[in-house]
This record gives structure tokens, C-alpha cells and sequence, in this order.
């Protein structure tokens, strides 16, 4: 089939992708693309699904999870729009991005999306008023917005470029944003905007389509799960019961029960978290909570029965909403913790689906948490969408990432090789070592087997070389243990601000072999890019097996009950792909080259997912002998 929007000189596999897209389109059906870095994931994902909306009155949707993978889509549709005058697309981002109240006032970047929202309508109405508020939503009202949208459709810009023109004009980046959303084929986004059903409502009145004439790309979608989960998850926290606390205290204190005001709810309700965290949290992360536990408890304090306390949870909200509102009319955050806690346990004592579990947390800000079992209760409406697309390097098995997020059974599915040479990457695990709990807390020579290879490497590989760790706590760990070596040393630590993290980075890369402690399922070892010299060894030392707490536990039972695969699809699945988007960072581009070092016997099970998986006996010679023997790499010579 003849593609006459693909704007490069196409690789191996490109045309075989674009036609699997294409019949997925016509059909109005999903599919499940799994193909390796330097593959042209975004063009390819472009172009078919362009080319069916284009003449069929659809629009796209082009979800991701971080901005610089907007960016490449703006990139990528520039392109395209040189063999398709007129085709235009733009991104969205929320208000904490793209609001430049946020940086004249920094007290406002704590606010939700909700809080900033309703904050934002307010000052909005006061500037079509003419009555103050928002200036740069009143001089985007008397701009020329004809002008605006021209300007952009003849640029396509960035997110970030059109921000810094409007913020040039003295126009709000955000608002003028949506006016561009109505003339767009293609509008990126991220995930929260499609996945959250109340955001998405918004989102499609914007792009004036309705839901059965989208079409969805989800970038990145082994992210998609566990993402899913999270956002129809819930705590309530130490933290938030005491700031309750305060609120209900400065704002009258109204009784809920006979006897018992707001605060006093509030201060029992911490009584409650200490007792159910000290009884079921012990040494782990988190705990089960038995059914009705925490009701029981709550109604031996209160002497009231399940329904009475139904009914404070009730009037804590609608509380909680008129201190909101208080706040919102003195032009501060509508924000309200008494109706957060309402919220909460309205929930917690009404949800006993089985997609849900109820868990106490432990750690420096204890509470107590409902999470989402099942990504499908967010995501089951792509199935009313024309069809969407989902494409990522490393989401195999992928009828995993089909059964978790409720696709079809039918779904296309399909994996296609990584285009560059596979002698350019060998990866070998050590078989002597392993991070296995049982052996490797109970026998101290396990760790020193570690520190030496750790030690070895760093004194004889002087390459560009990242350790990457399963946990901060082992990072340190070791941190202390592999010293001294005289390599410049860079350590990402748990916390660190985004503008740190990058400048490490940035500092690593220009080294002459330098060595950096990390960890898997982290920043850096996701979606950063290192080509060339700027990263040739990666170690990661053990296997990110997910930590046997309570909510993993009951994640995988559910999986087990559901699908029959609890552990391939809870355990094995999300450690394989950590491993292999570490692993991933080796190799770029056509010129890289590279060596992955597993410091785990425990590799041997992933030999299917770890394609070319060998076992060394003598991992500094295997590293210098793909590397042809030297020490050092040309250019740090």
C-alpha cells in the first residue's frame, strides 16, 4: 500500500507496521504494536491513523506521559504536514505547565487541577467583567485570536514554543491553547486527560468530536496499567486527617454527632490509622484491612450505627465544600482536606467490589488506602472510541497488556524486531550472585560477591557506566560498600527535583567514563536517551522483582481469579520490562554499542524476553572482549 504521507526513506519493519495500523483503522478496531527503539514508533503511528481520520472525519488523540514525547510528536507531524499542506495539530498541557499565574504567585503550584480550575473560572469572570483578575486571560480576550490561530497553523508549534510566544504577547499560554484544540486533526495530551472521565468529557466538547469518531494512540503503553490503577486509587493520610483537623478548628468547628464536632471526627480518625497500621502493617509497606474493621471501630467511638456514620461522612463533605467556597471568594485555593476526608470514607465504606482492595500504610505518613486492582475500570472506554493504537519497546506479553486494560480477545497483536544489528548489544548475567531476599540478606559473602563485581567493574571498564539498583536503599547500599574508585561519580537520589536530575545527567554524559548509581523503574532509566560513548555498560544489579506486600499480594490473586496468570501477568511481566527498558538505554541508535551486566542467577528465567541472554564466568573479560579488549574507549583516551 502506497503511504503517501511517510515523509523518510523507510526502514525494515516500517512498512509492515504501517499496513497492520492501516487495517486496524479501516476496521475501526484496536491493536497492540511492540517494536524496538530506532523502529520510528511516532511516524509510524502518525501516519496510517492521519491518514484514515484525514478523509474520514476522525481526529486523533495522541496520549503520552511526559512532555519531551509531545515534542517528538510535533516533530514527527511537522514533517508530515510538508506532504499535507494544511494539516495542522498542536498539544496540551495542564496549568501547572502552562499557567503563568503559577510563577507569579508559587503559592498556587500546590493546587490540584480541580482547585486551579476553579480558581482560574473566577478570575476569568472578573476579567470579562473588567473587574481585575486575570490579565492574561483579559489580554487574550482582546487579542486577535484570528491571528493567534493563523500564526500557529502555520508553525505547528511546540507546547513550549507556543508558551513562549504567547507569554512574549502577554497572553495566557493555557486558554489560548484550547482556542487552537477546535482546528487541530491531531491533538498530544497526556494520559489524564482521556483516562480521567471527567477531564475527557471536557476534552472531547473541545475538540468538538464525539468519542465513536476518535482515534487514540497510547504512547508508551506498558505504562498504561499501572497508570490506570492509580488515578481510581485513593489514600487518606496522617497528614491530611491533621490538616482536617486545623480546617474544621479555624473555620467554626460545626458538630457532626451529638457530642462530636468536625475536629473530634478528625482526631479519631488518627486514633483509627495508628491502631489499624500498628495491627496489620508490621514490618511491610502496607496491610490488608479486614471488612469491617474499620467501621467496627468507628462506631464503638462514636456509639452510632453504620448509617449515622454514612451520614457524618456525608455532612463533612458538604462542609468541607462551604469552607471551600469561603476560600475560593478570598482568592484562595478552593481547597478543603474536611471534604477529602468525607469523600474518602464515603468510599471506603460503600466500595466492596472485588476490583478494589482497602489497605493500611505505614512509613513517616501513615493511612490508609483504597486501590484499583483493575486498569479496566478506567480504560475500558477506548472500546468506544473508532479504535485505538498502543505502542511501546517493551510490552510483551502482550495479551497481558490486552486482558489488563479490557481490550478485545480479537485485538491484532503484533512485535516487530529492533532494525539495528544485534552483535551492537550483548547481555550477560553472573550466576555466582543473586539478590534473592532469603540469600542475600542472611549471607553476608552474597553481598560482598556483589560489592566485587560492582568494585571490578568500576575500576576496569572506564567506560560510560550506569548501576542500576532495584531500590534507593540498596543504591546507598552499595554506594558506600564499592568505594573508593577514581571515576567521576554520579548519584541520582530518591527526591531529587527534575532540574537536578537532568543536570546530573547532562554532566554524566559529558564525561570521560564516568559512573552513575540509579535505579530501575526510574527517571533515568526510562526514557532517556544516551547514544554513542555517553553510555556503553549498564549493570543492573539483582532482579526488580515487585516487593511481596500486601497490595502486590492482592494484585496478583485478583489476576489468578480473573485470568488464571497471576504471577506471569503481576510478577514476571512488570520485571521484565523494567529490565528491559534499562537495558534499553544501551542502545539508541545505529552507531551504539553496548554491554547489559544482570548480577542475578535469576536472569536465566527472562531468556525469552532477554533475547540473546548468555552466562559469563568472567564478566570484566566478556565486557572488555566486546568491546574488542581495550579499557577505555577511544575518544576518553
Amino acid at each position: 500500500m502506497h503511504h503517501p504521507l511517510f515523509p523518510y526513506k523507510m526502514r525494515s519493519s516500517q512498512e509492515a507496521i504501517l499496513e497492520l495500523i492501516s487495517k486496524a483503522m479501516k476496521h475501526g478496531s484496536h491493536v497492540i504494536v511492540e517494536s524496538g527503539t530506532g523502529s520510528g514508533k511516532t511516524v509510524c503511528a502518525l501516519v496510517p491513523t492521519l491518514e484514515y481520520a484525514l478523509p474520514n472525519g476522525k481526529k486523533v488523540l495522541y496520549l503520552t506521559r511526559t512532555n519531551s514525547q509531545q515534542r517528538q510528536v510535533i516533530s514527527e507531524l511537522r514533517q508530515i504536514a510538508k506532504k499535507k499542506p494544511g494539516l495542522f495539530g498542536t498539544g496540551m498541557q495542564g496549568r501547572h505547565s502552562t499557567c503563568p499565574r503559577l510563577k507569579d504567585d508559587p503559592s498556587l503550584a500546590e493546587g490540584s487541577p480541580e482547585e486551579l480550575a476553579k480558581l482560574c473560572n473566577d478570575l476569568k469572570a472578573k476579567a470579562v467583567k473588567g473587574d481585575g483578575g486575570c490579565k492574561y486571560y483579559a489580554a487574550l480576550c482582546s487579542c486577535d485570536q484570528k491571528a493567534l490561530v493563523k500564526w500557529a497553523k502555520e508553525r505547528i508549534p511546540t507546547v513550549e514554543e507556543h508558551a513562549a510566544h504567547c507569554r512574549e504577547e502577554g497572553l495566557c499560554p493555557y486558554e489560548a491553547a484550547k482556542l487552537l484544540i477546535p482546528h487541530a486533526t491531531l491533538l498530544t495530551a497526556p494520559y489524564i486527560y482521556f483516562f480521567d472521565s471527567g477531564i475527557a468529557h471536557t476534552l472531547l466538547r473541545w475538540m468538538n468530536v464525539a468519542l465513536e469518531d476518535l482515534i487514540v494512540i497510547v504512547d508508551e503503553a506498558h505504562n498504561l496499567p499501572e497508570y490506570a490503577r492509580e488515578i481510581m486509587s485513593s489514600e487518606l493520610s496522617m497528614y491530611t486527617l491533621r490538616a482536617a483537623e486545623r480546617e474544621a478548628e479555624s473555620f467554626g468547628d460545626a458538630e457532626m454527632l451529638p457530642g462530636s464536632s468536625c475536629a473530634d471526627v478528625c482526631r479519631v480518625m488518627q486514633g483509627l490509622v495508628k491502631k489499624v497500621v500498628a495491627e496489620y502493617v508490621a514490618d511491610e509497606d502496607d496491610g490488608l484491612v479486614p471488612p469491617k474493621e474499620v467501621e467496627a471501630y468507628l462506631m464503638e467511638e462514636f456509639g452510632a450505627t453504620s448509617l449515622k456514620l454514612m451520614g457524618v461522612w456525608d455532612q463533612m463533605v458538604k462542609y468541607g465544600e462551604i469552607v471551600a467556597e469561603q476560600k475560593r471568594r478570598s482568592g484562595r485555593l478552593p481547597r478543603s482536606y474536611v471534604r477529602h476526608v468525607g469523600i474518602f470514607m464515603l468510599d471506603w465504606m460503600t466500595i466492596e467490589e472485588m476490583e478494589f482492595v482497602k489497605l493500611a500504610l505505614g512509613g513517616e505518613n501513615p493511612g490508609l488506602e483504597i486501590y484499583s486492582l483493575d486498569p479496566a475500570t478506567a480504560t475500558r472506554v477506548l472500546r468506544d472510541c473508532h479504535g485505538s493504537l498502543h505502542m511501546s519497546g517493551t510490552l510483551a506479553p502482550m495479551d497481558e497488556y490486552r486482558d489488563s486494560i479490557g481490550l478485545p480477545t480479537e485485538t491484532p497483536i503484533a512485535k516487530f524486531p529492533s532494525p539495528f544489528p544485534p552483535e551492537n548489544r550483548s547481555i550477560i548475567f553472573s550466576s555466582d550472585v543473586t539478590t534473592k531476599f532469603d540469600e542475600y540478606s542472611k549471607d553476608p559473602e552474597v553481598m560482598e560477591r556483589i560489592g566485587g563485581h560492582l568494585r571490578g567493574i568500576a575500576s576496569e571498564v572506564r567506560r560510560n557506566t550506569i548501576f542500576f539498583f532495584p531500590s534507593f536503599s540498596m543504591l546507598n547500599q552499595f554506594n558506600v560498600l564499592t568505594r573508593p574508585h577514581e571515576r567521576p561519580l554520579y548519584l541520582e537520589e530518591k527526591g531529587m527535583t527534575q532540574n537536578s536530575l537532568m543536570d546530573m545527567v547532562r554532566r554524566f554524559k559529558g564525561s570521560r567514563g564516568g559512573l552513575m548509581y540509579s535505579v530501575v523503574g526510574g527517571r533515568i532509566s526510562e526514557g532517556l536517551d544516551f547514544p554513542e560513548s555517553e553510555l556503553e555498560v549498564a549493570v543492573l544489579v539483582g532482579i526488580p522483582y515487585p516487593k511481596p506486600t500486601a497490595k502486590q499480594k492482592a494484585l496478583l490473586h485478583y489476576y489468578d481469579v480473573k485470568f488464571g496468570k497471576g504471577w506471569d501477568y503481576t510478577v514476571k511481566a512488570p520485571t521484565a520490562r523494567k529490565m528491559l527498558q534499562s537495558i534499553g538505554r544501551l542502545i539508541r541508535t545505529e552507531r551504539d554499542r553496548g554491554v547489559a551486566v544482570i548480577l542475578d542467577r535469576r536472569a536465566i528465567h527472562f531468556k525469552d524476553e532477554l533475547e540473546g541472554l548468555r552466562e559469563s564466568g568472567n564478566v570484566i573479560g566478556d565486557i572488555r572482549g566486546f568491546f574488542g579488549g581495550d579499557k577505555y574507549h577511544g575518544n576518553n583516551e
